[in-house]
């Protein structure tokens, strides 16, 4: 038998046992010894743990072999190159389990019926995943080239590591989304491992880099340095390492030996930029610099288009930041947090259907990113579908820490859309308990009361809020409605006089005619009758489709001859009979 043969044998073992660690130590192994072996690159690609990893594998197979139809149909199939004719069999390999799970975790997007709670999975923790790349040293046959990178949601703060929670949801509760998942995001690297000679050292700190074990792993990655000390790829991983735990001054050295080695090295630009990112936000030209050092260095690194994007978006450019994010997507280098930045971007000019189409996307490709659930409730409001937002909003809520306070806002806004009144009023009080000068949470406070009947409560929150702002359409409205509730007809058409003097659109003014004319109608028919027929004259879109129909209902009670249901109906003396 001969040695080939032999390493398939025992990698074909490996992975059907389960053992993917052993099937890629053995695979490097045969890398150290060959750079340019076909067949050990396309095994390698089986056994990695990522589309863009495998994607690598099949890269490196056609850099030796530019015409192999095995890496072609393999890279046609991610969507990495465009499709072209093939009159052939296509090989036909056994798919592992483990390999279902990648899929379906990776591919199919899990469905979020966002009205129905029963159905729907829950949120956890951010898992944001490290991806380390394949890169070999100086003296290999091709040039220095990153295969992945990881991304953090907040670089500006310390990352620390996180655990997806395994709390049981009580009846009521949105389910946690990873139990909806065949295969659980994690927030462990995966990697395809680089070959070095001191392979010992440097198995043992990609193992306790998988783990998240950033201590190990900073521990071993110095002695791999030590030994070799003219890689850029070891202290590259270093300085992601000590990224990892806030130990930035000790990232930076770590990247600057890093591009000592190799100044083309375009990941240790990202890393820097990211560390200067977490230490000082405001340095926005010296970040962008290094970004755009490694965009230059290799355009296909991952995640570097996206961060550029977020740059912008951060520093109030949204129309620049999108720009970054369509250009990673045309590229085939946008990832669920793309979209999410994205989505951001189109709430930030008011693009409210894209924003939700985005907000979608991340959300279900990803559906362990809680900020994407933010992100997508607060595009569905942007949208009117306030109600639709209350799953997103409670899985939210259920599983963060440290709420801002405004999130109470929004979903007692969704809460009180979906009819559920107390549960609305609770969430606004929470907020009203952190921020008590809240003028806006006063302001739904009112609505809330107004909508369950409390009319005199909905009056003092309405009168609260104009004394604070006079100029205020909505409490100004707002109060009017709570006078007519109290049948204070008079008193609701003064208010709405002097509403009418801050109406700055014709929708408004709109809407001061559909409650002008129900406070009319008990004390002045024709006058009322002339504001209906103005209300239903509206252009389309101006006003909800239900005040229509409610104009349209009036105007056929006051057109025929019933009586004024406000007004009391004389009883017909009886005639004497002869």
């Amino acid at each position: 038998m001969s040695g080939d043969e032999s390493l398939f044998r025992e990698v074909r073992s490996a992975v059907e046992q389960g053992d993917r660690v052993r099937a890629r130590d053995l695979l490097t192994r045969a890398l150290r010894r060959d750079q340019d072996d076909i067949n050990v690159w396309l095994w390698m690609s089986a056994v990695v743990d990522t589309p863009k990893e495998r994607a690598y594998c099949l890269h490196e197979v056609l850099r030796i072999d530019p015409d192999n139809a095995a890496a072609k149909r393999g890279l046609n199939m991610m969507g990495e190159l465009p499709p072209e004719p093939y009159s052939g069999e296509p090989q036909k390999l056994r798919k592992r389990n483990w390999q279902n799970e990648v899929v379906r975790a990776a591919r199919t997007p899990v469905q979020l019926p966002w009205k129905k709670i029963g159905i729907f999975g829950g949120a956890t923790v951010l898992a944001l995943g490290l991806i380390l790349f394949a890169i070999f040293g100086p003296n290999s046959k091709r040039n220095t080239r990153a295969e992945e990178i990881s991304y953090d949601l907040h670089p500006t703060m310390t990352p620390t590591e996180t655990t997806i929670p395994t709390a049981t949801p009580t009846p009521g509760e949105p389910t946690p989304p990873w139990q909806a998942l065949a295969a659980t995001y994690t927030p462990t690297p995966l990697y395809v491992n680089t070959p070095h000679p001191i392979i010992e050292a440097y198995s043992l700190s990609m193992r306790s880099y998988q783990r998240g074990d950033w201590g190990k792993a900073v521990e071993y990655l110095k002695q791999s340095v030590q030994s070799e000390p003219n890689t850029a790829d070891l202290p590259y991983l270093l300085g992601e390492a000590y990224r990892q735990t806030g130990q930035f001054s000790e990232a930076l050295k770590a990247y600057e030996l890093s591009l000592q080695a190799n100044a083309s090295f375009a990941p240790s630009y990202l890393g820097r930029a990211l560390v200067q990112w977490s230490l000082d936000a405001g340095q926005v030209d010296q970040i962008r610099a290094d970004l755009e050092k490694a965009l230059q260095m290799d355009p296909r690194l991952p995640e570097t288009l996206t961060y550029l994007g977020w740059l912008e978006l951060s520093n109030g450019s949204p129309e620049a930041a999108l720009e970054r994010f369509n250009a990673a997507e045309s590229q085939n280098l946008a990832f669920p947090i793309t979209y999410y930045y994205r989505a951001r971007a189109h709430l930030a000019v008011n693009n409210a259907g894209p924003a939700l189409a985005d907000a979608e996307r991340a959300s279900q490709s990803d559906v362990t990113m809680l900020p994407a659930y933010l992100t997508l409730a607060d595009a569905l409001q942007a949208n009117q579908r306030f109600a639709d937002s209350v799953v997103p909003l409670e899985i939210y809520l259920r599983y963060t820490p440290n709420v801002d306070p405004a999130v109470y806002y929004k979903i007692a806004r969704a809460y009180r859309a979906a009819g559920n009144l107390a549960a609305a009023l609770e969430s606004i009080n929470k907020l009203l308990e952190e921020v008590p000068d809240s003028m806006a949470g006063v302001l739904e406070r009112g609505f809330i009361y107004l909508d369950d009947g409390n009319a005199g409560s909905a009056l003092a929150d309405f009168d609260a809020v104009l004394q604070a702002d006079p100029g205020s359409f909505d409490a100004g409205i707002g109060r009017a409605r709570a006078l007519i509730a109290m049948k204070s007809y008079s008193d609701a058409i003064f208010q709405l006089d002097q509403t009418q003097t801050v109406v700055q659109t014709d929708a408004q003014g709109l809407e001061v005619d559909f409650w002008r004319a129900q406070a009319l109608e008990p004390l002045d028919l024709t006058s009322a009758i002339a504001i209906w027929e103005r209300v239903l004259s509206a252009p389309e879109g101006l006003i909800p489709d239900a005040w229509r129909e409610m104009a349209q209902t009036r105007l056929n009670a006051l057109y025929t001859p019933t009586p004024n249901p406000f007004l009391p109906t004389e009883t017909p003396t009886p005639e004497p009979t002869t």
